[in-house]
């Protein structure tokens, strides 16, 4: 499967997958929690106020922080339905249901999971097959996209409820080979 992880570590985001806490201190998160103030984005510590980098961001999680800026509006419904027919291939009423059912321009992680696995399952069933080529690649792009979707939504770009992730980050990742600039 290089064809997947030299694309996944040429997008820059291969360090995310490495990025786990196995021990986490509550009483810190705790005390932390306790001193933020929403307000100025910031902690309120005895020693004074503290805010986070994006050089912090960075040294945490372990990946580069640079080039080009995310810049994007939120999506309707109806955008979010397009994004997932577009960058995943999901026929228009599957795509229709998930959004309409998120009542946003969301998809959950259960169904990412299973399109990626679907994908994967078509991509490597393709492999032998030099007159297949076409539809091996159709299928190997969308599988990528959905893990990348995955990916950021879980650790970069996470929601309060933890099962859904927005599909604007699709757009990121429509042309691979620019994924890390």
């Amino acid at each position: 499967m290089g064809w997947f992880w030299n694309v996944i570590r040429a997008s820059g985001l291969y360090l995310l997958l490495e990025t786990n806490y196995g021990q986490v201190d509550h009483g810190l998160l705790i005390a932390f929690s306790e001193r933020w103030h929403s307000e100025t984005s910031s902690f309120h510590l005895p020693v004074g106020e503290m805010t986070i980098t994006l050089d912090d961001v960075s040294c945490l999680l372990h990946i580069p922080v640079g080039g080009n800026l995310l810049f994007h509006e939120s999506l309707s419904i109806h955008q979010g339905t397009q994004y997932l027919v577009n960058y995943l291939g999901l026929e228009f009423e599957e795509s229709a249901a998930q959004t309409k059912r998120l009542r946003s321009a969301h998809i959950t992680y259960d169904t990412l999971l299973s399109i990626y696995t679907s994908y994967l399952t078509e991509a490597k069933s393709y492999a032998n097959q030099p007159e297949e080529e076409d539809s091996m690649e159709w299928y190997r792009t969308r599988c990528i996209r959905a893990f990348l979707l995955y990916l950021v939504g879980c650790t970069l770009f996470s929601d309060k409820a933890g099962n859904s992730c927005c599909v604007v980050y699709l757009k990121y990742f429509d042309d691979l080979t620019t994924v890390n600039q």
